[in-house]
């Protein structure tokens, strides 16, 4: 609440580095939001982030937010081996992925996954500002 959605996405960044994962956040300060809408970015960014520790160990991580003018950007990108999301299996396309998008849909954003065996893993939300 206080101290904004880029300062708390480089915290939790700085969280992550222990654990050793390679993680750079380039977020625009003084992006302010609805509380509720922050949550939700961060909650996907903490999504997003969890799963790049836990299915693409050792890669590299980008976290960028940016105010266009209409929306605001959030975007998680990994190196790692990526995924074929229509080859998982059903059980395996998981929870995460759907609270992502419950998420998005709750504060009205826009959420793209993609992903490409060998490619690595992008998620993006955007959501418009006015």
């Amino acid at each position: 609440e206080r101290d904004g959605l880029a300062a708390t996405l480089a915290d939790h960044a700085d969280a992550l580095r222990t654990s050793g994962l390679h993680v750079v956040v380039d977020a625009a300060e003084g992006i302010r939001l609805p509380l509720e809408t922050e949550h939700a970015l961060l909650r996907i960014a903490q999504e997003a982030l969890h799963n790049a520790m836990r299915h693409a160990p050792g890669s590299s991580v980008r976290v960028t937010l940016r105010k266009g003018a209409r929306t605001v950007t959030l975007r998680v990108r990994d190196d790692g081996p990526g995924f074929d999301l229509p080859a998982l299996p059903r059980t395996r396309r998981g929870m995460g992925l759907a609270t992502m998008r419950e998420r998005a849909q709750e504060i009205g954003a826009r959420l793209d996954i993609r992903a490409a065996t060998g490619g690595g893993t992008t998620v993006t939300v955007s959501v418009p500002t006015g």
